[in-house]
């Protein structure tokens, strides 16, 4: 365990969506809702990148408390397979308030369930394997919308910044396809079409 258990969330899923992914993958985004303890009722969106076995995923939730407030939470985490359709889960969320648990939970299809254990999380904790602190991103390509992450080599990028506006070079631009030809044309309509 990643830290001193501090409450649990009880998810059910309620929808599930599934997209092309990169590399020939097929990406899974879930809705699950549920309740948390000191979290009041949760909205968890998920993405799911990986195989029937074993793969990453990335979270989004919303949570209103009881009090009337709201919070937030980002994570991301893995997921590897425990049985005929079921799935252990280990996750790390970052929440709006500041404070960071560690997930470890289990999906099971057959119920459309998901039991999570929220764990204090501290920084001696082992995450799962393939997260990798803020600290340490700039190795990573990230691709939008997906959970997964590919390490890249230490290149440089290289962002080129130009002092003139793109509205000066458009009217600089637009002004000579507005001059006129050389030449007198003249321009009729026809009657016949």
């Amino acid at each position: 365990m990643a830290g001193k258990k501090i409450g649990e969330f009880s998810f059910k899923l309620v929808a599930t969506r599934n997209s092309p992914g990169p590399a020939g993958s097929v990406l899974i985004e879930a809705s699950w809702e549920g309740t948390g303890t000191g979290f009041g009722a949760v909205f968890n969106t998920v993405t799911y990148v990986g195989g029937p076995k074993s793969g990453t995923y990335s979270e989004c939730a919303i949570a209103y408390l009881d009090n009337g407030d709201g919070l937030s939470g980002l994570g991301q985490g893995t997921y590897e397979s425990s049985g005929k359709h079921r799935w252990r889960t280990q996750s790390f969320v970052q929440i709006s308030d500041g404070r960071r648990i560690t997930g470890e939970g289990e999906i099971d299809l057959a119920s459309r369930a998901a039991p999570t254990d929220a764990l204090e999380h501290s920084r001696r904790a082992a995450q799962p394997s393939n997260i990798v602190p803020s600290t340490q991103a700039r190795d990573l390509k990230v691709y939008v919308h997906t959970a997964s992450r590919t390490l890249i080599s230490d290149r440089v990028a290289i962002t080129l910044l130009s002092l003139k506006s793109p509205a000066a070079k458009r009217a600089r631009y637009s002004a000579s396809v507005r001059s006129r030809p050389p030449v007198i044309t003249s321009m009729l309509r026809s009657m016949n079409l």
